[in-house]
Parts: structure tokens; sequence; C-alpha cells
């Protein structure tokens, strides 16, 4: 009984041969790998069960980019709407996490170097890294072995610098992530959400009292955090304080401060990609021993679409205008002198801009005839709301290792950002000692 179907299947295999015969030699002859798991995923993209389908595009959204070829092949190809749906949603949601959600890391290396391990956070994340281990730094004959599938970015970090014994130190330079051996900025209490890291750092408590008052005396209490975005987000804007939502002590008692809606919309146009930030807590009873939940939530904004400002010729550059975004960059001179490599500029902004221009020749980076970037210039200057006029001071030692590696600038950069969205990161802490 099953002789016709047999026949069936020869013929149509006949005929795809024919067809494909027929077809211009340009064309590929091999469609995009397909691993079995994602060949899994996709098929269950058609599933009679919501719940299956919507369990099928979740798993291929975090296979990440290389499920994107295969996915637009299965669209092209299939004639079953709801797996065309889902497939079209799930490159979708691909791209979004591309932008804006953390980047997924694998690692399995055996006796390796420190600097072999950084070299492939490097490859996979395209993040901009500086280390002080030098030709004959520490990590030289340091042979370590590391083992993880797709983890978000900042638990790659930390499982890198658990076992490595290094730490990222807060410099503020860019969005560049300096490694250093040792160091303690990334311990304490800590929460993954997405391409956040929130580390719980101290709560402090404070009094005081007026003396010619005696019945004046106040008490204070505070939560200190320090933050990471991943560098590709390209914050644009983050909070100055962290609104809690919920936060419990053993009595019962709630320790959330009133005012928090205020602190939750006061945003500092600060581009770097690690911040301190605090929330004011109501004083516990003295009975209280710890918080046993803390929960909270900020709100940033990142740069969804950039274009990016170039000054070429720099050295020679007189009264050079480009604009993009509705802001301008104005290099009227610079002069090199030593180490030190002066730039007078004029940046105009919208009048709602804030202090965007400010922030904006934070974001200037000189670059050198070898493709090296040198930021973090020292700024006198100032003006209006519109128009702001700075002088920079770029210094060639201003680096990790304190040495003039970087050459004449060639040209300046400046990326400017033309889109933006808000995101939100969201953390829960539990059994944090009260002091």
């Amino acid at each position: 009984m099953y002789r016709p179907r047999l026949l069936l299947t020869m013929a149509i295999a006949l005929l795809s041969a024919v067809c494909y015969a027929d077809e211009p030699s340009t064309k590929p002859t091999t469609a995009p790998a397909v691993s079995n798991e994602l060949s899994v995923a996709m098929q269950q993209l058609a599933d009679d069960e919501a719940a299956v389908r919507q369990a099928a595009q979740d798993r291929i959204v975090l296979m990440g980019k290389d499920a994107v070829p295969p996915l637009k092949a299965l669209i092209e190809s299939t004639s079953d709407v709801e797996q065309r749906t889902g497939a079209e949603a799930a490159v979708a949601r691909i791209a979004e996490l591309a932008s804006t959600g953390p980047t997924l890391i694998t690692m399995k290396m055996k006796n390796v170097s420190p600097k072999e391990v950084l070299n492939e956070l490097v490859k996979q994340s395209g993040v901009s890294i500086k280390d002080t281990f030098g030709e004959n730094g520490w990590g030289k004959n340091k042979k370590v072995s590391i083992n993880f599938d797709r983890q978000p970015f900042w638990a790659a970090v930390k499982e890198i610098c658990s076992v490595t014994g290094m730490s990222i130190q807060n410099r503020g330079q860019g969005d560049a992530l300096y490694f250093v051996n040792g160091g303690n900025d990334m311990t304490g209490p800590t929460v993954i959400d997405g391409p956040f890291m929130v580390i719980a750092q101290s709560i402090n408590m404070s009094s005081n009292i007026q003396l010619g008052q005696p019945g004046n005396s106040n008490k204070n209490e505070s939560i200190q955090f320090l933050c990471f975005a991943e560098p590709k987000l390209q914050i644009t804007q983050h909070p100055y304080s962290i609104r809690l939502t919920e936060a419990v002590d053993d009595t019962g008692k709630s320790l959330v401060a009133s005012g928090q809606e205020g602190m939750y919309d006061g945003y500092n146009a600060d581009p770097q990609p690690i911040w301190q930030s605090q929330a004011n807590l109501v004083v516990p009873d003295a009975a209280a021993k710890k918080i046993v939940l803390l929960r909270g939530k900020m709100r940033l904004v990142a740069a969804t679409k950039t274009e990016v400002i170039e000054i070429p010729d720099l050295l020679t550059a007189r009264n050079i205008t480009k604009s993009a975004g509705g802001q301008s960059l104005t290099v009227k001179n610079a002069t090199a002198n030593g180490d030190d490599i002066t730039v007078n500029v004029t940046i105009m902004v919208p009048p709602n801009g804030g202090n965007i221009g400010y922030t904006m020749a934070q974001n200037i980076r000189l670059v050198d005839a070898a493709g090296n970037k040198l930021g973090n210039p020292g700024i006198n200057g100032g003006g209006n709301m519109t128009k702001l006029e700075y002088q920079m001071t770029f210094n060639k030692r201003n680096n990790e290792d304190g040495e003039s590696k970087f050459g004449t600038p060639v040209k300046l950069i400046l990326p400017i950002a033309t889109e933006t969205k808000p995101i939100e990161c969201n953390f829960e802490f539990k059994d944090l000692p009260l002091p």
C-alpha cells in the first residue's frame, strides 16, 4: 500500500534534480548550516500548541545571530503561516537583542593564559578591553581553564575574573573595560539582568545632633550600588539614584523612603558603562539585623542608532564644522606639544539638550595612523544651553600603563546618538546585613 507514495517521492526527486540542473550556476548550492537543536526548534514553530511554538521561538532567540540565515531561508520556503510568523518574530527579536540585549558568551578553554581568555572575550563581544599585563606582566606564565556555555556578558566577566584573579576597575574613561590583577570593585552581592549588572556595595548609616538644639537630631541610612552596562549599549543617560520598589527588614518594617518617584526620573547624561548610584532607606528599628528583601529598578536611555562625526587631518584643521542628529561640532584648531594635544572646539546643541554638550566633549576621541584611540581629555570652558566653547587637552600618557603609545593624531571622531530608547534594569537582593 506504500508503493504509490514511494513512486511519487521518486518522481519529485527526479523532477527536482532536473530543475536544479537548469538553475544558474551562481545560485548557492548549500543551504545555511542548521544544527540539530535549531532544526528541531524551527519545526516546532509549526506545532499546533501555542506554548510549544513560543518555547521554540525563545530557544531560537537564545541561539543568536547564527540562527538568522536558516530562519530567513525558512521564511522564504515554508507554507505554514504559524511557522513563518514565528520565524519572522525570532529574527526581529534576535536583532533587538543584538543592540539592547545581553551578549551571550561561550568559553571552553584549557590551560591558557589570562590574556588569551580576554582576547576570546573581545572576539565574541566586540568590547574594547585594556589590561595591565604588559610584556612581562603578572599573567605571562599563569595558566587557567574555563568552561561555560551561552552566559550573559556580565556573568561571563564575573567567571573570568574568578578564574584568573582579575577584576574590572572603574576608571571612567570611555567604553573600554580595564582589567587589573586583584582588586575588589566587583565584590558584593550581585544581580545580572540582561545586559546589566548591579552590585550592592555598602549600606551606610549616619546620625548627627545640633548641640545648640539638643532636640534636633537626625539619622539617615542609604545603600550604595556599582552599576554596569554592556559597553555595546552606548548608554546616553542613567539615573542619579535607583528607585526601590520594596525593602523589608527582618522585623517586617518597610524601609522604602519617600520621594522614590522623583529620584527615578532624575538623569545624568553620562556615557560611561560603569557608574555608582544609591538609594535612600528608612532607618530600621534597633532590633533589625538585616534587609530580608530589597527590590529596585532603574530606567536608562541607550542609543539605538548613531552617526559618527569625523574631522580628518586634525592638526591642520581650521574652523571645520560637521553635524549629526541636530548637534554640531566645530574644530577651530588643534596643536601637538610633546605628549599633549590641545583641541579647541565649539559645540552646538538643541535648546532642550540639557548638559549633552559636555557629554559630547567627553565622547570625543583622537585616532592615530595605527587606529589607536585616545580619550579622557581635560576639558575647560563653557557657555550657555545651546553653545559651548571648550579647550580640550589630551595626554598620550593618559592610559592604563602611563606610556606614550599613541602616535600623531590623524583624525578626530565623535559618535552622535540619533535615535534612543529607554531600557529598564530590575534587581532583587536578599538577606543584606544592616550596620
